[in-house]
């Protein structure tokens, strides 16, 4: 595969060994370093097949080698990278909103009413939000409207 961040990013987070074939120069040159020097993968260039195929044949047919890449891949990789980054996005906003509870200002006609209204919607949708992050439930739009083509 191409050195690519994403493709080595998800093979790390499964324990998957990699074997990359190419890279950007530049741009990806570090990443078969990183991959390399890791110990959970190697480098043939992708004109070269046969070296491909005998790097992944000594991988497949040494399971000890095999076995300390993955845990080389599982060591490098972050397999709730998107999970903690959701969370500490959803934590500091909260403390933004902390920080400046009280310091909107409102329209001349909003009333009490609707202040509770909005507050309900806010507090559910912060329930929501900590339930998703803790692996609960799935995220829902219940304002999503039909749309019938015509």
């Amino acid at each position: 595969s191409k050195a690519g961040p994403g493709t080595i990013s998800e093979a790390a987070a499964l324990s998957l060994p990699v074997m990359l074939t190419s890279f950007l120069p530049g741009q990806e040159e570090g990443n078969v370093d990183y991959v390399v020097e890791g110990g959970f993968g190697a480098y043939c260039q992708d004109t070269d097949p046969q070296a491909i195929a005998e790097e992944v044949a000594l991988w497949l047919n040494d399971e000890e080698k095999l076995t300390a890449m993955s845990l080389a891949a599982k060591q490098a990789g972050a397999p709730h990278a998107a999970r903690d980054i959701v969370k500490q996005i959803g934590d500091s906003t909260l403390k933004w909103k902390e920080l400046n509870e009280g310091h909107a200002s409102l329209p001349n006609d909003y009333g009490e009413k609707e202040e509770r209204e909005d507050r309900s919607r806010i507090y559910a949708a912060e329930e929501d939000i900590a339930d998703y992050i803790a692996g609960k439930k799935l995220p829902v739009n219940t304002d999503a409207k039909s749309v019938s083509s015509s």
